[in-house]
């Protein structure tokens, strides 16, 4: 297999006879290197040895040590060099060893599919030509963040910023504006781009997307805080402006205050509320109730309040900023004590 350090196998003598007399001795001096953890040096060797002899045994124990380093981009170009070869005998002989250390490598990167107008407008990614489109497969990349172009004679550059983790693939849909010059005008106008299929939605419109529901939802949530807090306020005026004779339970309320042998403090609504716990005659009950209510009315008030706020915050980041190198989780949970371990559950990957 590739994916541990190989023996050194006798090369043919063309081989030998174009600038490689000492092919094996340094690719044995990098299989020792590599297998002692000396990663940097076994770089260094096959790196020289390459320059000189960029035969396919010499390319693909270069994007092994590659590997080793973390530098997976110029492993997969290395080892896609190396299976491109197919008259070489050395990667004939070892094409299947080949094919699984190249289908481990790709399990660790992703890709991308770049898609837009107008044809033949060349792809760049960090500024590497990659080809121009239609393009017709997917190319390749290690997890991370990079800059995708567009460029077009006549044309603006388009470009976009994805994040690619292990085991992604996505789709990157672009459109270049024509770009037309009049003889009597200052400058060129830029002509808008044309209309791309709502269907391709690149990560950044997703995150918007998302950023807007969430908006939504916020100002939802504070709405039905609001509500809340009005509804709480009108109970409280209810019980204030209250005799005892109002009927039902802030009638009742009063007249548990105001029963003998409760001094002037007791008829506080917080002293109440807890007398009112431990009391099972009617008015009790009636004003035990009645309490209840009002502390439900305020805790879902500051329940919907925070989750608004919450909300609304995550999605003007969404919609105003763009999304960062890797995939967020995002979790909350509003759980007051009267709705037990259930709550209310916001949950979302952006």
């Amino acid at each position: 297999m590739l994916s541990r350090p190989p023996s050194v196998h006798a090369q043919s003598s063309a081989v030998r006879t174009a600038g490689c007399p000492r092919l094996d001795a340094d690719i044995a001096l990098s299989v020792r290197e590599r297998v002692a953890r000396h990663t940097a040096a076994a770089l260094a060797v096959l790196e020289d040895l390459h320059r000189r002899c960029p035969v396919p045994q010499v390319t693909a124990q270069l994007a092994l040590a590659e590997i080793d380093a973390g530098h997976l981009q110029e492993a997969w170009q290395h080892l896609a060099a190396a299976l491109a070869d197919a008259t070489d005998p050395w990667a004939r002989s070892r094409r299947a060893a080949l094919i699984v250390a190249r289908t481990e490598l790709r399990a660790r990167m992703g890709a991308i599919r770049v898609q837009g107008d107008p044809p033949g407008a060349e792809v760049l990614v960090d500024g590497r030509p990659i080809g121009v489109l239609p393009l017709g497969d997917s190319y390749v990349l290690a997890p991370g963040t990079y800059r995708v172009e567009l460029r077009s004679p006549g044309r603006a550059t388009a470009a976009d910023e994805v994040s690619i983790r292990a085991g992604q693939d996505l789709e990157v849909v672009l459109a270049s504006a024509r770009v037309e010059v009049s003889s009597g005008a200052m400058g060129a106008i830029v002509m808008p781009p044309p209309s791309v299929s709502p269907d391709a939605v690149t990560p950044v419109r997703r995150a918007r997307i998302v950023g807007y529901g969430l908006l939504g939802l916020g100002v939802a949530a504070a709405a039905t805080s609001a509500a809340l807090i009005f509804q709480s306020s009108s109970q409280a005026d209810a019980l204030r402006s209250a005799t005892a004779s109002s009927p039902g339970a802030e009638g009742a309320f009063v007249r548990f205050v105001t029963q003998p042998g409760y001094t002037s403090t007791d008829r506080s609504t917080a002293t109440a509320c807890l007398a009112s716990a431990g009391d099972f005659s009617p008015d009790g009950r009636a004003a035990a109730t009645l309490c209840a209510d009002s502390d439900r009315t305020r805790a879902l008030a500051w329940a919907f309040g925070v989750a608004g706020v919450v909300a609304a915050g995550v999605g003007v980041a969404l919609v105003v900023l763009r999304p960062g190198a890797a995939a967020h989780a995002v979790r909350l949970r509003v759980s007051p004590l009267f709705l037990g371990a259930s709550g209310v559950m916001i949950d979302g990957v952006f």
